[in-house]
């Protein structure tokens, strides 16, 4: 059964899997709103994003229905990747979502746009390695926070130089915006 939609709204399909990421848990949602904030209002064309602990994939799926050229979904699950690659395929992305199990340090970068969608301690443990892919201007959207949790995660990456652009809540969850000063 199709959904129904509005006009400008973006359709992602996802099959049944067991992988994080179907669109159901707050954290999910607010990811994607803060993706389609910045697409949308962005003058910016991103070639390529990157997609930090991909699970189903929906969050590069949705950046590739937003605009963005190309998408690379990192995760460490066998089984998380199979799901994305699946889903890649039902939503006739395969040939624009490179889905990789390598890990994050092996990566040369550089992506104007980084998403991660986890929790605040893989957060922080994961600053160096996206300070390092993430050149002056790049964006970087954060989500899997509770709102409690946000300034914390703000102040941390605060200190390699990122700015908070916006931030949105919902059912005690958090997902920010932030952008790599030059």
């Amino acid at each position: 059964m199709t959904p129904h939609t509005d006009p400008g709204d973006v359709v992602v399909f996802l099959a049944s899997g067991v992988s994080f990421g179907n669109g159901e848990h707050p954290s999910t949602r607010l990811a994607i709103r803060r993706l389609d904030h910045l697409l949308r209002q962005c003058d910016e064309t991103f070639r390529e994003m990157l997609d930090i602990g991909s699970g189903s994939g929906v969050l590069a799926l949705a950046a590739l229905r937003l605009g963005v050229t190309r998408a690379v979904g990192l995760d460490t699950d066998p089984c998380a990747l199979q799901e994305a690659r699946a889903n890649a395929r039902l939503n006739d992305l395969a040939c624009r979502l490179a889905v990789s199990g390598r890990p994050l340090e092996q990566l040369a970068g550089p992506y104007r746009l980084i998403v991660a969608n986890l929790r605040p301690p893989t957060l922080r443990s994961l600053g160096p390695c996206i300070d390092r892919l993430a050149p002056p201007g790049a964006f970087l959207v954060m989500a899997g926070m509770r709102s409690e949790e946000a300034p914390g995660i703000r102040a941390a990456y605060a200190d390699a130089g990122f700015g908070w652009r916006s931030q949105e809540e919902e059912e005690g969850w958090c997902a920010l915006l932030l952008q790599k000063g030059g």
